[in-house]
């Protein structure tokens, strides 16, 4: 597995501070961030106003509007990123993402698993081997 080359693609399309989780052999695991553009928080906002009858920016306001939508989006576009990756090399592949802090809405953390093609993956286990 060209793992240099899995970071490159990951680099490439915007990710930031990609690092390397150590795990079994065959496996690699990686933790990158996906940061918002002022767009999407502007959107995400958009919506909660448009749809929470809650007081704007209160709690249930992020919670149940802005965290999901930004969440939506991070499944989205992670998630596309991921499969073409799995396209262009050959591969397996899951992520997970971490709860969006509504203190923190800038970003989002995300863990994917790389295997070759045909491998077994679950990345719950990942993270419940590496205690994450």
């Amino acid at each position: 597995m060209e793992k240099s080359a899995i970071i490159e693609y990951l680099k490439s399309n915007e990710f930031e501070e990609i690092e390397e989780i150590k795990y079994k052999d065959g496996t690699f695991v990686v933790r990158f961030y996906y940061d918002f553009d002022d767009s999407e928080i502007e959107a995400a906002s958009a919506y909660a106003n448009d749809e929470c009858e809650e007081e704007s920016e209160g709690e249930v306001w992020y919670n149940e509007f802005v965290i999901p939508y930004l969440d939506d989006i991070v499944v989205d576009n992670v998630g596309e990123i991921i499969e073409n990756c799995m396209e262009e090399f050959n591969l397996e592949a899951q992520f997970i993402t971490y709860d969006i802090d509504e203190e923190q809405i800038e970003y989002a953390e995300i863990v994917a698993q790389f295997s070759e093609k045909g491998e077994e993956i679950d990345i719950e286990k990942v993270m419940d081997d590496l205690k994450l």
